[in-house]
C-alpha cells in the first residue's frame, strides 16, 4: 500500500526529517566489534512504517480500485509509504522503544544508540538506517535488543557472521573477530555505457540527453561506491561529478575506463582488526594531502584519510576519507595543503567527540596528522607568516589546535603519502591498497 503523498499539503522539514546512521559511526561500530570480540548482527524489519506509532492527525486515503466502494474513503491509523512524514514517524517509534530499553542516543548521531553499565563501561552499540539495524555488544546487550527492543515488531530477517547491509557485504571471522566490508557484487552489476568508435573520437562534443541521463545515473552509482568502501576511486568519482555540470564525450570514456578497472581489479575489502590494548588509549591517524591547480578553472583538490588505531599504530582501521575540490581558488601549493589539513582536522575532531561518547573520558584519544608539505610544517611551527592574508586565518586555527594539543602534526615523505591518490590522476593506487590491506603504519 502506497499513499500518493505528493498530493498532500507540504509539511515542515522538522516533521519529515528521519536521521540515518553516519558512515563514520558504522565504521566505529565495526572497530569496536572487532576490538571487544563482540558478535555483530543485522535486523531487517518487515513493513516497518505500518509498525510505527499511531498518526496524530487525520489522513484519508482513496482505496485502491480492488477495494473501492462508492462514497467510501479510508482513515489511516498508521503512516504508510508515500506520506511525507512516514520515515519520521518510524524513527520516532524506534527512538521511543530504544529509550525504554535504557539505551542512550549519541548526541552527534541521532541514529546511533549505545548502552553502558553502572561503571560507564560500554556494553554495546546499535545503528539505524530506516528499517535496517546493525548492532554488536556483550551477550546481555544482545538480549536487550532481541527481547526488548524488537518485542512486538515483525522481523523480516536477522543475520550474523556474513550478511548484506545497505548493499555492503559484511563478514566477521568467528576466530579473529576481524570485520571485512566490500561491495564486489555491487561492482559486478555496474555496466559501461555503449559508445561507438566514431563517437569516442568526438571528445569535446556535448552529450545527448540520453547519454547524459545514463552518465548521471552511472556517476551516482560510482559515488555510492566511493563513499562507502573504495577511497581509491574517490578522486575519479569527484571529477566525474564535477564534470556533470557540462559533460562531454571524454567523460563517457573516463567513466567506462573506471568501470572496466573496477571489474578487473582484485576486491579491496575494508578490514577492521582488533585494536590491541585499547585501555591504554586510542589514536586517530590523519593523512592529509592536496594537489594545487590541477583542475579546470584553476581549481585545486584536497584529500584526507582518517583511521583509528592503538597508540603505537600497529593496527589502523579506516573511519573516514574525503576527496573534494577546494571551494576557492588557491594562490599556492601551501594554501591548498593548509586548507586540506584544516578540513581534515575539522572532521577528525568531530569523530573524536563521537568516539569519546562511546568509550568514555577514561580512555585517552589522541590525534596525529601526517602531511608531506615542509612549508606547511614550518608555518605551523611559527617560523614565518604566510603572504596570503586569508591564509593567516586558516593558519591561526591550525596553530591553535596544535598549541592546545588537540592535534599533533608530523611530516612524512611524499612517496609514502596514502592520501595522494585522493587528490590527482595517475597516482599508483597500490600505495593506498597496501596501506589498507596490510594495516601497518607507513
Amino acid at each position: 500500500l502506497v499513499a500518493r503523498g505528493y498530493e498532500a499539503p507540504p509539511m515542515e522539514k522538522s516533521s519529515t526529517f528521519s536521521p540515518t546512521c553516519r558512515k563514520e559511526s558504522l565504521r566505529i561500530l565495526f572497530s569496536l566489534a572487532a576490538t571487544n570480540h563482540w558478535k555483530m548482527k543485522s535486523i531487517d524489519i518487515s513493513s516497518a512504517f505500518l509498525q510505527g506509532i499511531s498518526l496524530d492527525r487525520n489522513v484519508y486515503l482513496i482505496p485502491p480500485k480492488e477495494f473501492a466502494k462508492p462514497g467510501i474513503v479510508w482513515k489511516l491509523k498508521k503512516c504508510v509509504y508515500g506520506l511525507h512524514d512516514a520515515a519520521r514517524m518510524w524513527y520516532n517509534t524506534v527512538k521511543e522503544k530504544v529509550e525504554k530499553c535504557g539505551l542512550q542516543r549519541c548526541p552527534y548521531d541521532d541514529a546511533m544508540f549505545y548502552a553502558v553499565d553502572s561503571a560507564q563501561n560500554l556494553q554495546g552499540v546499535i545503528t539505524v538506517h530506516v528499517d535496517d539495524f546493525i548492532y554488536a555488544g556483550k551477550q546481555t546487550f544482545h538480549q536487550v535488543i532481541s527481547e526488548e527492543l524488537m518485542s512486538g515488531l515483525q522481523i523480516k530477517s536477522q543475520e550474523a557472521q556474513a550478511f548484506t547491509y545497505l548493499g555492503l557485504e559484511i563478514s566477521q571471522s568467528p576466530d579473529t573477530h576481524c570485520v571485512s566490508v566490500l561491495q564486489d557484487k555491487y561492482i559486478q552489476e555496474l555496466s559501461v555505457i555503449a559508445v561507438t568508435n566514431q563517437r569516442k573520437s568526438q571528445k569535446s562534443h556535448a552529450l545527448s540527453p540520453v547519454e547524459y541521463k545514463k552518465l548521471r545515473s552511472g556517476v551516482g552509482q560510482i559515488n555510492w561506491l566511493a563513499i562507502q568502501t573504495r577511497p581509491d576511486i574517490a578522486f575519479h568519482s569527484c571529477q566525474l561529478s564535477n564534470n556533470l555540470k557540462n559533460p562531454n564525450v571524454s567523460d563517457l570514456t573516463s567513466y567506462n575506463k573506471l568501470i572496466k578497472k573496477l571489474k578487473s581489479d582484485d576486491p579491496l575489502p575494508l578490514t577492521f582488526k582488533p585494536i590491541p590494548t585499547p585501555e591504554l588509549g586510542l589514536k586517530l591517524a590523519v593523512y592529509s594531502d592536496a594537489a594545487y591547480n590541477n583542475l579546470a578553472n584553476s581549481g585545486s583538490q584536497a584529500g584526507y584519510l582518517i583511521l583509528l588505531s592503538d597508540m603505537d599504530e600497529t593496527i589502523l582501521n579506516p573511519v573516514a576519507w574525503k576527496s573534494v575540490r577546494i571551494d576557492r581558488v588557491c594562490r599556492s601549493t601551501l594554501a591548498a595543503e593548509s586548507l586540506a589539513l584544516s578540513a581534515a582536522a575539522d572532521h577528525v575532531l568531530f569523530i573524536k567527540e563521537n568516539l569519546k561518547k562511546l568509550v568514555g573520558n577514561i580512555t585517552p584519544i589522541s590525534i596525529d596528522c601526517y602531511i608531506d608539505s615542509k612549508g606547511l610544517k614550518e608555518l605551523l611551527e611559527k617560523t614565518k607568516d604566510p603572504s596570503e592574508k586569508r591564509l593567516i586565518v586558516t593558519m591561526a586555527e591550525l596553530r591553535e589546535m596544535v598549541e592546545n594539543e588537540e592535534i599533533n602534526v608530523h611530516l612524512i615523505p611524499s612517496k609514502k603519502m596514502p592520501a595522494d591518490v585522493l587528490t590527482k590522476r595517475g597516482v599508483d593506487c597500490n600505495i593506498l591498497r597496501e596501506f589498507l590491506t596490510s594495516n601497518n603504519h607507513i
